[in-house]
């Protein structure tokens, strides 16, 4: 995965990673190895890292901003080299917010 430096008029240069996908999160086990299931087939393979954005809302704010490899897939799991047996629980907040 190759990276580019993206310009943006009074910022700073920021790295920039191509071919990013995002996912959205359907559910997260408190495990070790962590479990994470994707709403929809993710297409990542073993052995990619991954950074998970979680706002707070949705619990296990010890998720977010972590980057952490990918050990096995199936079409919409994602196990993790990460032990998240202490972490917070995971869950839709109702109502979800705007």
């Amino acid at each position: 995965m190759s990276s580019v430096v993206t310009y943006y008029p009074g910022y700073s240069q920021q790295q920039v990673q191509e071919n990013l996908r995002c996912q959205t999160i359907e559910s997260v086990t408190n495990a070790s190895p962590c479990v994470v299931t994707t709403v929809n087939d993710h297409g990542y393979p073993a052995g990619v890292k991954v950074r998970f954005l979680i706002p707070t809302q949705f619990g296990m704010f010890q998720l977010n901003l972590v980057n952490t490899q990918v050990i096995a897939v199936t079409l919409n799991t994602l196990t993790l080299d990460l032990d998240s047996t202490n972490f917070d629980v995971f869950s839709y907040p109702n109502p979800l917010p705007s």
